[in-house]
């Protein structure tokens, strides 16, 4: 019988790897479900973001990791409490509890977070729509410090889409971001591109000059976006 700990290293492996098999998946996850007490912080982690990666959800594991994830916050690495945070926008699971220990202890110590690490935990509060404006305020203000040159245009656009998901955005963000971005325009994929003015007009943010950027760049690149991206 494999342990707790061989059985997480298999799940995460495969998920690294990519490789999906639901019969093995929904047996691994009803074993480790008994036993998240004994997964140490970094286990939970990854069984979550194991199971986001290989995009297969089991309510049960899932609960039973949050429930040991929301008393155990504190003794998670920055990565495990993004990581954790993330696998739960992308498989559509939402925990309050375990949602609220995460804005907890990553708005305590932003400066520990990298900038994706920051942006994963904004994603996917949008992604749940779980509003908590503290944690964006703290978001925000540790944004201005770090400079938001340091977050790459895939951080930016994801955290403008939450923002829009959450039709909720911390004061003064907004603004420094259109004031930021078309300077760097060149370097969004579509898809960043789309998602970024279809939140500001969910945002009602009514900035022309960044408009007129935008549009300006994106004429000579039409030919690359998607019908979903031209529709957006």
């Amino acid at each position: 019988e494999f342990s707790t700990q061989e059985s997480c290293n298999v799940l995460y492996a495969l998920a690294l790897l990519r490789f999906r098999d639901e019969p093995f998946l929904a047996a691994a996850c009803a074993a480790l479900a008994g036993r998240a007490g004994a997964m140490n912080e970094q286990e939970l982690a990854n069984g979550a973001y194991a199971c986001a990666l290989l995009t297969f959800r089991d309510d049960t594991f899932l609960s039973a990791l949050c429930g040991q994830a929301q008393t155990r916050i504190e003794d998670f690495k920055a990565q495990g409490v993004s990581n954790l945070a993330y696998a739960l926008g992308v498989l559509g699971f939402r925990h309050d509890a375990a949602l609220g220990a995460v804005a907890g202890r990553a708005g305590g110590a932003l400066p520990k977070f990298s900038a994706q690490g920051i942006s994963n935990i904004v994603y996917a509060f949008g992604l749940l729509e779980y509003r908590r404006l503290p944690f964006l305020e703290a978001v925000a203000a540790e944004m201005k410090v770090r400079g938001l040159d340091k977050f790459d245009p895939q951080h930016l656009s994801n955290m403008l889409y939450a923002f829009a998901r959450l039709a909720l955005a911390p004061e003064g963000l907004v603004p420094a971001l259109c004031d930021h971005m078309p300077s760097r325009l060149e370097r969004f994929k579509p898809q960043e591109l789309s998602n970024s003015v279809y939140a500001l007009a969910h945002l009602r943010v009514d900035r022309g000059d960044f408009l007129a950027a935008f549009c300006g760049h994106v004429r000579a690149r039409l030919p690359a976006f998607s019908e979903q991206n031209l529709s957006n």
